[in-house]
């Protein structure tokens, strides 16, 4: 697609932490009113629907789930793997060409295998061919350190993201779009670009070809690859949304998931630009990443640079970008980089 990868803020485990969400981020994802969110905590029964279609959506388990898997964050999540999915009770009213967002607190396994575009969240059905008849958010291919975003057939994925802790990942979906424009993901807050499936024919599909029915909904599985479409990890939080989020919160809840602990400062593996590695995180903090910020924030690059409205711990604003750079944004990412990783 011609685009180099921008930088996402990569979360990082800091002191043997992994940490998912915290109580805060609970607070801030039911004031955001999500039609279905599941907290993946209970330690068996059915995942609980706290979103505002109630219980109507509790999610059943099938296979082999592990539950009350520890997130370090005083809350459990679930472990995922090859015969370990969850259906919800009721189906979806999301069809046709939706509008949507989701939205994911996962922890992607860097020993663990994935297979055949496996769902955080799955909706849809239809008869062969399905091209853009479901809907797919989870891990591209069999690439258990990507993240896909579409539709069957059609779809973009991400640069890989780091494996073996947790991150926050959001799909930002205007309908009316093909399968391709419209959408935006969020890896840790942060808009990243994204290339096209290079797994996938066509690769994108016309508006009007994208038909979504109503079913239910599916983590780790799919309807039309039974026991053949999984990622191997934690799940902590998940969350859909019949509306577009925001950037600000987006980035608010992003910044809630490391609190205190994550390695938000790692940007890039390198600082020379065009050669191998800039502007991709490597899940390691070095004095690239700092010199890799200093250039961004000298260029006014707001995309990359602006980080925060102001630089005082717990007052509004802080960790949210406000569209302008500001010495609160370099003495924000200094915070970030004396954290480590």
């Amino acid at each position: 697609m011609g685009k180099a990868w921008t930088a996402g803020v990569v979360v990082a485990a800091g002191a043997g932490a992994c940490l998912g969400a915290p109580p805060e981020y609970h607070t801030a994802m039911q004031g955001a009113a999500p039609i279905v969110w599941y907290q993946m905590n209970e330690a068996s029964g059915n995942a609980i629907n706290h979103g505002t279609l109630g219980a109507a959506m509790d999610a059943v388990p099938s296979g082999t789930p592990g539950r009350g898997e520890p997130t370090g964050n005083g809350d459990t999540g679930v472990s995922m793997g090859q015969g370990a999915w969850f259906e919800s009770l009721g189906s979806v009213a999301l069809t046709g060409n939706p509008t949507f967002s989701c939205e994911a607190v996962v922890r992607l396994s860097g020993a663990g295998a994935g297979l055949r575009w496996g769902p955080f969240l799955h909706w849809g059905d239809g008869p062969a061919p399905r091209t853009g008849r479901e809907v797919y958010f989870g891990i591209q291919n069999n690439n258990n350190n990507r993240i896909y975003s579409g539709f069957y057939n059609a779809g973009v994925r991400s640069a890989p993201v780091c494996t073996d802790r947790f991150i926050h990942v959001v799909w930002v979906r205007e309908g009316g779009n093909d399968s391709e424009t419209g959408s935006t993901v969020y890896i840790n807050g942060r808009a990243t670009p994204v290339e096209r499936d290079p797994n996938l024919a066509p690769g994108i599909v016309a508006a009007g070809d994208i038909s979504i029915l109503s079913t239910p909904l599916r983590i780790n599985e799919a309807r039309d690859f039974l026991g053949g479409r999984y990622f191997t990890g934690v799940l902590d939080e998940l969350a859909l949304f019949d509306r577009l989020l925001s950037p600000g919160e987006i980035q608010q809840r992003a910044a809630m998931v490391f609190l205190g602990t994550g390695c938000p400062a790692d940007l890039t593996t390198g600082a020379i630009p065009g050669a191998p590695g800039y502007a991709i995180p490597n899940c390691v903090l070095t004095n690239d990443d700092f010199f890799y910020y200093l250039a961004q924030f000298a260029a006014g690059n707001v995309a990359e640079a602006d980080l925060t409205t102001g630089a005082v711990p717990g007052q509004p604003g802080y960790g949210v970008p406000n569209g302008i750079i500001t010495n609160d944004d370099f003495f924000y990412y200094l915070t970030l980089f004396a954290m480590g990783c």
